[in-house]
């Protein structure tokens, strides 16, 4: 078994893809750059943004995409080579759910700006943002789900926090991938969203609590049973999409150990494996 993520990375052999920050006028941006796989996360490019972000200089933060689209998740021929087998989703998850929330804890704002497409773990990393501008014709899916597994990086906490059990469970089991629209996910989309980015990071400046998590209502277990009721989810995706929902309004240390282990239970089963194979064809 990996014991330290990093260290274990940094004896990989190089591969394409970096994340970089640079400085805008007011505030610092996270560049994800690997644009020939839409920006999808390899084991470096994840040491990377988790150092990154452990460093980040006070003042606000904006996430980004080059090439047009901002993550799809992690690049599946990377984890498939050096993170393929079970038990490793606790190792890189581990290690993406503290990355997470060290972005979701800081004090100054964090805001996503999603171009083209925000996939699997790449729409954990905007949820995981405290704000959220996105491009005209932008798409959000945390389509895990469709590769027999749940969110890895803490998504199911943040979808919570920002649209409450039901619809979490819902989005989680139909793994779809939606238009962006102004709402719960998404506050704006705009036709420059680096520009509005930045006026939503001053706004959150001046009152830190419009990004604050709202608080929701448990729902009973036949509501989230029929919100997970979709045709040709795998039974034990859906357990384990059910196990995160009941748990996601729970302490969120609590709701992240929680999700940790059931993707952990996951990745590197049958069902994902299948999955694999599927999307290698």
């Amino acid at each position: 078994m990996i014991g330290d993520f990093a260290s274990w990375v940094r004896n990989l052999p190089p591969a394409e893809g970096s994340v970089h920050l640079e400085k805008l006028p007011g505030a610092h941006r996270l560049w994800v750059d690997h644009p020939r796989s839409r920006n999808a996360l390899g084991p470096q490019m994840m040491v990377q943004l988790g150092e990154l972000v452990a460093a980040l200089p006070p003042g606000p933060v904006i996430v980004q995409g080059a090439g047009g689209s901002f993550c799809s998740g992690g690049n599946l021929d990377a984890l498939r080579e050096h993170l393929g087998e079970p038990r490793a989703g606790r190792v890189f998850g581990g290690y993406m759910h503290q990355v997470a929330l060290s972005l979701r804890s800081r004090r100054d704002p964090v805001i996503a700006v999603v171009e083209g497409v925000a996939l699997g773990g790449g729409a954990e990393l905007a949820m995981a943002c405290h704000g959220v501008v996105a491009a005209h014709g932008a798409r959000i899916g945390f389509v895990q789900a469709k590769l027999g597994v749940s969110p890895g990086f803490g998504g199911g906490r943040w979808l919570w926090e920002r649209v409450g059990p039901l619809a979490t469970a819902r989005l989680l089991a139909q793994a779809a991938l939606t238009p962006v629209v102004e709402g719960p996910l998404v506050q704006r989309v705009a036709a420059d969203p680096v520009e509005a980015a930045l006026e939503l990071a001053e706004v959150f400046s001046r009152d830190p609590s419009l990004s604050a998590p709202k608080q929701w209502k448990n729902p009973s277990e036949e509501e989230l049973k029929e919100a997970t009721d979709v045709h040709g989810l795998d039974t034990t995706v859906r357990a384990g999409i059910l196990r995160i929902a009941r748990a996601a309004g729970s302490p969120r240390e609590v709701a992240l150990q929680v999700e940790l282990e059931v993707f952990d239970s996951l990745w590197g089963g049958p069902v994902h494996r299948a999955a694999l194979e599927r999307a290698r064809r």
